[in-house]
């Protein structure tokens, strides 16, 4: 398996207008089968996909959602439905004393369409409106699609990570 080095990112949080046309709704227990599909789609073909199965994948999720990687914010965390189910959700934590978008996937049908946006922006004005200043993030460097998106939204480099400690 290679492992490509990660950015970590930051964001100054503020209220920001969400796109008008998609609608979020919060991330709910019973998401856990559809987010580790979502998750699964999302990664797989890309440089971020290790092979994993699905039950890896709703695991993964089921490990978010019961705070394995820090308290899970629900308040925080967003998913955007279409008539095939799950379309996208961003999934947020507290990670070393602040918020941590752990997560933010797209069904590859849906790329390019706003709903990473939304789900960013709905993310960030829920932490926004519950008093934190910042949203950090890690994506693989390699995963330019990603990369760019968080630098169009504004998100800067605090750091590159070289060997990711599978913390974050």
């Amino acid at each position: 398996m290679t492992v490509y080095p990660r950015l970590h990112l930051r964001i100054t949080l503020e209220e920001r207008a969400l796109p008008p046309d998609v609608r979020c709704r919060n991330v709910e227990r019973s998401d856990a089968a559809g987010l580790g599909e979502l998750m699964l789609a999302a990664y797989r073909g890309t440089v971020d996909d290790e092979g994993e199965t699905r039950e890896d994948a709703v695991a993964e999720v089921e490990r978010v959602l019961d705070g394995s990687y820090g308290p899970f914010r629900s308040d925080a965390s967003f998913v955007v439905e279409d008539d095939d189910g799950l379309l996208g959700a961003s999934l947020v934590t507290i990670w070393e004393s602040r918020p941590l978008l752990l997560y933010l996937v797209v069904r590859p049908d849906a790329k390019r369409r706003g709903a990473g946006t939304a789900l960013l922006v709905e993310s960030g004005n829920a932490l926004a409106a519950d008093g934190h200043a910042e949203l950090d993030l890690f994506v693989t460097e390699a995963n330019e699609p990603a990369v760019n998106l968080y630098r169009k939204l504004g998100f800067r480099v605090i750091e590159r990570v070289e060997r990711p400690s599978g913390d974050a």
